[in-house]
């Protein structure tokens, strides 16, 4: 129960610092989300990274699935973790098959 008062606090801090690069964000289960838009992503990165309250130093995983029918058909998630706060962030994003995506390979090494 603890953890997932800290989460909350942690989401409502995030919404406050960077309201203009967040889309919405969400706490499920003990993990937060965050959608925001692939112009938006390195500004997301960076705060979520450096900042002392987060610490989302580590890139868990990188998915992306396909909706054919949708205009925005690609959704990339980046699962990250903090390892110093333990708690997990997901990001997604959307993007057409005709938009590019930032690399997050200088914050993540992992990435490349």
């Amino acid at each position: 129960m603890l953890q997932k008062q800290v989460l909350q606090s942690y989401m409502h801090f995030l919404q406050k610092l960077a309201p203009k690069f967040i889309k919405k964000i969400r706490l499920n289960d003990l993990t937060l989300e965050i959608k925001t838009t692939p112009m938006c992503l390195l500004n997301v990165i960076s705060i979520i990274k450096n900042h002392t309250l987060c610490l989302l130093t580590s890139v868990v995983d990188i998915a992306v699935y396909d909706i054919s029918s949708k205009k925005l058909r690609f959704s990339l998630v980046y699962n990250l973790l903090s390892i110093q706060h333990n708690f997990r962030l997901n990001i997604y994003i959307k993007v057409s098959d005709q938009q590019k995506v930032p690399t997050l390979t200088n914050f993540y090494s992992s990435t490349d």
